[in-house]
């Protein structure tokens, strides 16, 4: 190789190297960031704070240590995110055109206050893509876009792989879809919410499909269920589940009966055998959500050789109240205080009986009782209509 051709080498390293350096380093932006971040602050009608401001012409602005908060109608809101990054598009900022291609927060909580319970949003990095706003304050800004996050936690709720479009206008926001999973299975959303008052209004189409039955009964890994699909339309304000109200039907597909802890304790009430393992029919199930409950006038778990029958409700952080009848061979029961006798006398021409109970208590820690009282009077009514046939046909033997 020439000398010449050594130095130009040379020469196009360095620049190289100094493009390399222009583009992926990061330098202070005081000034750049200052800009933006009173920007932010418009748009969200309050004064944002950053620790830090990092540029990368590569990547964008980094607004370090962002904070945030304001009051609105009825309440309060506060922001906090490791980072507010924005985003922009190389090629038009080369020709002096700034264009933002994404927003993302990485590590934001947003907490929002009224009379009642806080609602939180937390999660790993946020980000919004696609963005067209106008407007200076959340009550009068009007726009949409895409977001897109890994994780993020609303209340007690992690969503994963969340992804949907949303629109803003004049502090409604509307999305639809939003597609997320959770342990319990994969869901996909249309919501509806007033972000600009308190308390928080919202409605809700919700669709979840497939539904994991076993992780929801805490039996993820080990249980039997088969899949189910849910829907629910439904409409509520504040951050609590207690003033959720809407309808919803849950249909489940066939499977076997898992070892649940309410399964448990009906087969120990029942002295019953084969509880636990049967396989069960599939069957729809509607519902009313109201008061932190769903309700069920109606449910029906067909299984071989018996049927087990519910009404009552689940509340959604555990208690329960449950009428509940079992309908088995008169072979596979035995009810403490109740003699065989008893039972005898109660199977049906099918050989049969039909044993109700009371189940009390929480999903993890039910209490069930056989309601012996029924049972007996029952046996009382049908000795009563035994020995009444036979007087009467004494009675007419007589004649």
């Amino acid at each position: 190789m020439t000398r010449r051709r050594k130095v130009l080498a040379a020469a196009g390293a360095l620049v190289l190297a100094a493009l390399a350096a222009v583009f992926l380093l990061e330098f202070d932006a005081p000034v750049l960031g200052q800009a933006a971040l009173s920007r932010v602050g418009a748009a969200l009608g309050t004064r944002a704070t950053a620790r830090a401001f990092r540029f990368r012409l590569a990547r964008g602005l980094a607004l370090e240590g962002l904070e945030a908060s304001s009051n609105f109608t009825g309440g309060r809101w506060s922001l906090a995110a490791d980072a507010l990054v924005l985003d922009h598009r190389l090629w038009p900022l080369l020709t002096g055109r700034v264009e933002i291609e994404r927003i993302v927060l990485k590590q934001p909580r947003l907490e929002v206050t009224g009379s009642g319970r806080p609602l939180t949003l937390a999660g790993r990095e946020l980000s919004l893509r696609e963005l067209a706003f106008t407007g200076t304050t959340l009550s009068r800004l009007t726009g949409g876009g895409r977001a897109e996050a890994k994780e993020l936690r609303v209340s007690r709720t992690i969503a994963r792989e969340l992804d949907g479009r949303f629109t803003l206008e004049k502090g409604t926001l509307a999305a639809d879809p939003i597609r997320f999973r959770t342990d319990q299975g994969r869901f996909e959303a249309t919501l509806r919410a007033r972000l600009d008052r308190m308390p928080l209004t919202y409605s809700l189409e919700l669709r979840g499909d497939p539904l994991d039955l076993n992780a929801m009964a805490g039996r993820a890994g080990a249980g039997s269920f088969g899949p189910a699909t849910l829907q629910l339309s439904a409409a509520g304000s504040g951050a609590g589940a207690a003033a959720l109200r809407g309808q919803g039907v849950l249909k489940m597909q066939p499977g076997r009966l898992p070892s649940t802890p309410l399964l448990q304790r009906l087969e120990a009430a029942l002295g019953a055998q084969g509880l636990v393992g049967a396989r069960y029919a599939a069957s729809e199930t509607p519902f009313r959500l109201q008061d932190g409950r769903a309700t069920f006038d109606a449910f029906h778990l067909r299984a071989d050789p018996l049927a087990i029958d519910m009404r009552g409700w689940i509340a959604l952080d555990g208690p329960l109240d449950l009428a509940v009848q079992v309908r088995a061979p008169r072979s596979m029961l035995r009810v403490a205080g109740v003699s065989a006798s008893v039972l005898d006398t109660l199977a049906d021409g099918q050989g049969r009986l039909v044993v109700p109970l009371t189940v009390t208590g929480t999903q993890e820690n039910p209490v069930v009782r056989p309601d012996v009282g029924a049972l007996l009077a029952q046996a009382g009514k049908g000795a009563a209509r035994g020995a009444l046939g036979k007087t009467l046909k004494d009675l007419f033997r007589n004649r």
